[in-house]
């Protein structure tokens, strides 16, 4: 029974408490502003007492339980009420305008001391987030995951590295799966958050082809899981939104691949799409929800990319630009071949000051020693996040598909305390064998203990520093996470360049007068090497591992897909 001195957690506040080795910590994220905060010792322990009561509690209620002062515990209630966080239960709350700072970011500004930013910070205290992730690592915990919950997409995005994701309704597809069902995904939710999960990332396909997204969406929220949503829009009516605004995204994050609806919509192959993409994205906005629009560069748009930041700043949108392409999850090296731009077009775009993709406010990076991070982790995937196929397969990360177990088998906590991070263990050993034909836990157990060094030849070059070194796009690429990916190679190269150019030069117009080609490649023929990225991947794909990939994925409609659409 409440009274005047009542409080409950507010509804939008995601959370989770971590405790182990007589250690306590929480994290907090208020999605109404996106403001992250961790708590430590005796606060995390007041805010866990608040947890066990959440929908109703008095400080005199949280001081009896944990047998704490009562003027510590109204102190820290007074505290958390100014934050917005708590409020009296019969008090009503008019949601303020989004705080922070608008912040817009390429590809490589989402990978902070080699962790991948998604689907992990996002909002206030970027830093403090990275420190609390590595000590969810330390402690055993995953504290994010990535699920893809359909392959069924309404676009057939030209350059999509999921071929099943590329197919409507009646098509046919070698990714077509059965689905995972409401209840497993319900149980899979719970278990997730018993071994640590805060951030997920929800994705597609185009997740809003799930008739009961908003069943999954609403059990998110009842969990407190702080969570972002890939869409590319196009399905989503007004009263989807209003609903999904009361379920307090963390962000939504859409693709509009031009300002030019024609090129927008020859990417996609949807007639329309950019409209409903765009007026969904206003509409977003409008509601308060936090939205970012995202593009990729390509041959298609590289030489209009000035246009469309021009285009979504005119409207106040935040942005991202992303400058990575990779073959399919099936082999599949069309996008590759045919979509990557040229590599003189890479560099003039990051030697121009008007475009997204300019290096010369960048600082230049420290040399890449190898020796140095001989034993420093890759990237965050397999330790501080898990990704979820549309059928169950649990892996690494979306793009490093090395399956380790499957939900309709075994469920997530008992592959990653199996693990060797879930077991705490200091020591990490690689095995090849057990990487790519070992069972559930022993086989993350093995990717887990890839580190720097163990590359065959990554950290050798100048370019490397500019990198930032995806083991999924080399995995892609080559069918081995320890062998360079040479799309990276060619986005590293390409931007250091153009630094060295700025160097040399100080501004575009030196730049122009002394350009000489012939010299360029003549002093960067490493890197002009990768120039033909074809022939490249060609060159250090591993055949024997390769089949692997292909005997996973089996027989692809991609290539009938792209031949009647014209594209072959």
């Amino acid at each position: 029974m409440s009274n005047e001195n009542s409080y409950e957690l507010a509804k939008w506040v995601s959370t989770r408490v971590y405790s182990v080795d007589l250690e306590t910590r929480a994290v907090i994220s208020n999605e109404l502003d996106r403001e992250f905060l961790e708590l430590e010792s005796n606060a995390a322990i007041l805010w866990q007492a608040i947890l066990n009561n959440e929908y109703n509690f008095t400080p005199e209620l949280i001081s009896k339980n944990i047998k704490k002062p009562l003027t510590e515990v109204s102190k820290f209630i007074e505290k958390l009420e100014s934050l917005n966080l708590i409020k009296k239960i019969n008090d009503k709350y008019e949601k303020p305008s989004i705080q922070g700072e608008k912040r817009n970011f390429n590809s490589s500004d989402r990978y902070t001391g080699g962790n991948y930013n998604e689907p992990s910070p996002g909002g206030t205290n970027l830093e403090a987030e990275f420190k609390l992730m590595e000590w969810c690592v330390d402690k055993g915990f995953l504290y994010a995951s990535s699920w893809e919950m359909t392959y069924r997409c309404n676009e057939r995005c030209i350059h999509c590295f999921n071929p099943g994701a590329s197919h409507v309704e009646g098509d046919k597809s070698f990714r077509k799966v059965k689905e995972l069902t409401l209840d497993k995904i319900k149980e899979t939710l719970d278990d997730l958050k018993k071994i640590g999960v805060f951030r997920l990332l929800i994705t597609g396909g185009e997740i809003f082809l799930r008739k009961d997204f908003f069943e999954i969406i609403e059990y998110i929220r009842k969990l407190r899981f702080s969570f972002t949503i890939f869409t590319n829009g196009t399905l989503m009516s007004y009263e989807d939104i209003d609903r999904l605004k009361e379920n307090f995204p963390q962000r939504v994050e859409l693709t509009l691949y031009s300002h030019d609806p024609k090129i927008h919509d020859g990417i996609t192959k949807l007639k329309g799409s950019w409209d409903k993409t765009l007026n969904t994205a206003k509409y977003i906005k409008q509601k308060g929800i936090h939205v970012i629009l995202k593009t990729t560069v390509m041959s298609e748009t590289i030489n209009d990319i000035q246009k469309f930041e021009t285009f979504v700043d005119s409207l106040n949108f935040e942005y991202s630009v992303d400058f990575n392409m990779s073959p399919g999850v099936d082999g599949s090296v069309y996008a590759v071949e045919n979509l990557l731009p040229k590599a003189s077009n890479l560099i003039f775009q990051c030697l121009n000051e008007t475009s997204p993709l300019y290096v010369g406010k960048l600082n230049k990076p420290n040399k890449f020693d190898p020796k140095k991070d001989v034993g420093n982790p890759v990237c965050g995937a397999g330790r501080s996040l898990m990704n979820i196929s549309a059928e169950g397969n649990i892996s690494p990360c979306n793009s490093l598909p090395l399956e380790v177990g499957n939900l309709n088998e075994v469920k997530m906590s008992e592959v990653w305390k199996n693990s060797s991070i879930g077991k705490k263990e200091k020591k990490i050993d690689y095995d090849q064998n057990k990487s790519l034909n070992g069972e559930n836990s022993e086989k993350l157990s093995s990717w887990q203990g890839v580190v720097r060094g163990v590359y065959d030849v990554c950290g050798d070059f100048e370019r490397c520093s500019w990198c930032h070194k995806c083991p999924g796009m080399a995995y892609l690429e080559t069918g081995s996470e320890l062998k360079p990916s040479t799309t990276n190679c060619r986005n590293a190269a390409a931007r250091m360049i153009a630094y060295d150019l700025l160097e040399e030069f100080k501004d575009n117009k030196n730049i122009v007068k002394n350009f000489d080609e012939k010299k360029i490649k003549e002093k960067y023929k490493r890197e002009v090497a990768l120039w033909d990225p074809k022939a490249s991947i060609s060159n250090n794909q591993d055949k024997d591992q390769r089949k692997i990939i292909q005997n996973r994925t089996k027989s692809t409609a991609l290539d009938k897909l792209l031949e009647r659409e014209g594209l072959l």
